[in-house]
């Protein structure tokens, strides 16, 4: 979870600024949506996490 977390925090939290609690957990809920649902991550073989884990990656 280390590196997903500083993932995050310099893709997300970081640059965004955000100025209260609502809106931070609103734009991390919106970044780990496309983190898990849309983005290829190497480790998985350029699969989604959501990919892999309901296997229907298709590989």
């Amino acid at each position: 979870m280390e590196g997903n977390d500083a993932s995050s925090k310099y893709e997300d939290v970081y640059l965004r600024g955000y100025e209260s609690v609502p809106e931070l957990t609103s734009g991390l809920r919106s970044y780990f949506a496309f983190d898990n649902g849309q983005r290829l991550h190497p480790s998985l073989d350029y699969q989604t996490p959501a990919a892999v884990y309901e296997g229907t990656s298709g590989r």
